[in-house]
């Protein structure tokens, strides 16, 4: 049986001029049976970060892309 665990985390949508949407492929490790599954860059927000730099973080480091802030935020 699987535990839910709650956290905060920020996505990134990441849309180009000609409304293109990034996504990353990846391997799910985290269940018995692994699959591949289209993905957008994201993770949890550590203490310290606002969502803002947590993103820009994320995308750093799963995509290499450095982004200046601020970044725009959706609810």
């Amino acid at each position: 049986m699987y535990k839910m665990i709650a956290r905060s985390s920020a996505r990134v949508l990441l849309i180009d001029h000609v409304d293109r949407l990034l996504l990353y492929r990846g391997l799910s490790l985290q269940v018995e049976d692994p699959f591949y599954a289209w993905l957008i860059p994201g993770g949890a927000i550590d203490p310290e970060e606002t969502p803002q730099q947590a993103a820009a973080r994320e995308l750093r480091e799963e995509l290499g892309h450095v982004v200046g802030l601020p970044l725009g935020s959706v609810s």
